[in-house]
């Protein structure tokens, strides 16, 4: 296995003029974390050009300059005490691309299952320990790193090339993460230039400009956490955004696995549980099911509590357009005693996470906002609760299976094969799209120790 040399800087980005990009309290608040994943594309021609490390690096420094300078600027503090992005055009922090050569086929990576159709997954972590953990860097504006690293991954066989991005989660959430790669792959198909019909926008002032306008809304979380949580012995910064941009990168969770659901599956637990819900809010039931159940039986006894965790798009509930570019995510967090979860039937939960969720508006995302700006020991405080304990199940999910991947397309279609390298914390579950045969992909970062219990749980449920 070999790596290539680094890449030159590119005269696209001798473009780039001077500039300082506000970040706002949503982007500050993910520093330290990172956003990646992993495309497979199958190169049916053989063609031993496909996708290009030329051709990609050309367009990837293009739309940077067209469209993502911020990708290449240097974090600063302003004077008074807020996070930017400075863009200095003579000191570019700039993409890291490289091709990653594996000495051996891309099938000793692929795992077959064989029901009714054949399914392929990728074996992430025998790819890892086969090539190391350093061919995969970790974006990041911590240290003198590249806030851009793209590896293409090209097989013996050169049957495949695995496209791994890794961004900032500073700068973008998942949904911008993928228009990023969905506009890249559009100046690739036309040959390193090419005129967005929706560019991004990339004004963080947008969505300033949007909460200024809105009134806070009372969060139960928050009021719970207050009420029940003791106070911790530690004292925060009236200023958090020093203390944000310093903290420490998170660390993998290596403990990873993975739940498929074919479509069938999900549509006849929709049937089975309650027809008039949606397939997601069904399924987060059933694993809000399943996860105090398998705590329970693992550590003795059933948790006293449960959260509950939900991602939304707040550009769907708001004034802030599509084309944002920055964070624009936010959580809708569940509280409900542990004794009621177990008591209550699927379809009982599945409504109480519904109208959970049917609340959630602009007006909420603004007191979590508040609360990282005037109050974050209360997320300090709650971030100790929200894991899977002998007291507590934590149930976070992130939906990933919306996001448009299909229109990630280098000039052979869509990737055949998604794969995920998220760094998150313990008990976050992804839900990907599997292209394969329409279902899903869950990946658990879930304790090995409980897991198999939680599988026992998902059959006897017909999660799996």
């Amino acid at each position: 296995m070999t790596v290539s040399g680094s890449i030159s800087p590119l005269s696209y980005l001798s473009s780039i003029k001077a500039q300082e990009i506000l970040l706002e309290t949503l982007d500050v608040a993910e520093f330290g974390i990172s956003v990646d994943s992993i495309l497979f594309f199958e190169n049916k021609a053989n063609d031993p050009d496909f996708m290009s490390k030329e051709a990609i690096n050309r367009s990837l420094c293009r739309i940077i300059a067209d469209h993502y300078p911020i990708l290449v600027g240097r974090p600063k503090l302003t004077d008074d005490q807020r996070c930017a992005i400075s863009v200095d055009p003579d000191n570019l922090n700039m993409p890291s691309v490289e091709d990653v050569y594996v000495d051996q086929p891309a099938d000793r990576f692929l795992i077959t299952l064989k029901k009714e159709k054949d399914l392929q997954f990728f074996n992430l972590k025998k790819l890892v320990d086969t090539i190391g953990m350093d061919k995969f860097p970790k974006s990041t504006f911590h240290k003198d790193h590249s806030s851009v690293v793209l590896r293409l991954l090209r097989f013996k066989d050169n049957s495949y090339v695995g496209f791994s991005l890794c961004l900032p989660h500073a700068v973008f959430d998942g949904i911008s993460c993928v228009a990023f790669q969905a506009n890249l792959s559009a100046y690739v198909r036309n040959g390193g230039y090419c005129k967005l019909a929706d560019p991004p926008i990339n004004d963080r002032k947008v969505i300033a400009d949007h909460f200024s306008t809105v009134t806070p809304e009372p969060l139960s979380i928050v009021k719970h956490f207050k009420e029940s949580v003791p106070d911790l012995p530690m004292t925060f910064p009236k200023n958090v955004i020093p203390l944000l941009m310093q903290s420490p990168d998170v660390p993998p969770y290596e403990q990873q696995h993975l739940l498929h659901i074919s479509a069938e599956n999900l549509e006849r637990m929709r049937q089975d549980i309650d027809p008039s819900q949606s397939t997601n809010n069904i399924l987060t039931s059933l694993l809000v099911k399943c996860i105090p159940a398998a705590n329970a039986e693992h550590f003795g006894s059933p948790p006293l509590n449960v959260y509950i965790m939900m991602a939304y798009d707040i550009r769907d509930r708001s004034t802030i357009p599509r084309a944002y570019a920055g964070n624009a995510t936010g959580p809708m967090t569940l509280h409900i005693a542990g004794e009621k979860v177990m008591g209550s039937s699927t379809k009982q939960l599945a409504q109480h996470i519904k109208e959970a969720a049917v609340e959630v508006q602009s007006g909420h995302c603004k007191t979590l906002i508040d609360i990282v700006e005037n109050d974050i020991g209360v997320l300090y405080k709650s971030f100790m609760y929200l894991a899977n304990t002998p007291n507590t199940a934590y149930i976070g999910t992130s939906n990933l299976r919306y996001m448009p991947y299909s229109s990630i397309d280098f000039g052979t279609g869509g990737p055949d094969i998604l794969s995920f390298f998220y760094i998150n914390r313990e008990g976050l579950i992804r839900i990907n799209p599997n292209r394969q045969d329409g279902g899903i992909d869950l990946f658990l970062n879930y304790a090995d120790a409980n897991f198999d219990k939680l599988q026992d749980h998902g059959r006897a449920d017909g999660v799996c």
